[in-house]
């Protein structure tokens, strides 16, 4: 299995970071929450809801 790494930063219209927004990822299409691993060695995914909450600059990566 290989694992890719995504990261982006969350922004309203202005370009103003959004923090603290919660945000789960989901399947293709469904309401089913994608494994995301949050380290590049982990082996164990998150589950939680939200999966991932932007930090003070609206980052977030998986």
């Amino acid at each position: 299995m290989s694992k890719i790494k995504f990261y982006s930063y969350l922004l309203n219209k202005e370009g103003q970071a959004i923090p603290g927004a919660d945000i789960t990822i989901c399947l293709a299409e469904t309401d089913d929450p994608a494994m995301i691993y949050l380290g590049e060695t982990s082996n164990t995914p998150n589950t939680d809801d939200p999966q991932l909450i932007t930090n003070q600059d609206g980052y977030f990566e998986f």
